[in-house]
Order: structure tokens, then sequence, then C-alpha cells
């Protein structure tokens, strides 16, 4: 199931990636699916981090610290 969801999910961005006929709007469409993957993936991060403590992922000290 995983594999079957990256793998349309990747046809879908590569066939989205340069809709266009402008180099502005592909510029504009690659823009807003980066931002849109930016998004998605930044949401289960948070959520990892939010819903576990630190005896369940331990990677250390932050570099900002």
């Amino acid at each position: 199931m995983r594999r079957t969801t990256l793998a349309v999910t990747l046809t879908a961005l590569g066939a989205l990636s340069a809709c266009g006929s402008t180099m502005s709007d592909r510029a504009l469409s690659g823009g807003g699916i980066g931002l849109a993957s930016g998004v998605v993936l930044g949401a289960p991060g948070a959520g990892v981090g939010a819903l576990t403590d630190q005896s369940q992922f331990d990677l250390g000290e932050p570099i900002w610290k």
C-alpha cells in the first residue's frame, strides 16, 4: 500500500511539475508543488514530535542549542 501511494504521488508530481507553457508558469506550478509537499511532510513531523517523548525517540541535542 505504501509503495503504491508513493508511486502514484511521484507520478502525479512529475506530471504536474512542468505545467504551463512559459517559464514563469512552470516556476509557479513547481513552487506550488514544493510548498504543498513541504506542508504535508512537515505536518507528520510535527505530529510525531508532539506525540512522542524522549524515551521513544532520542536523536541527541538539537543543533540550535
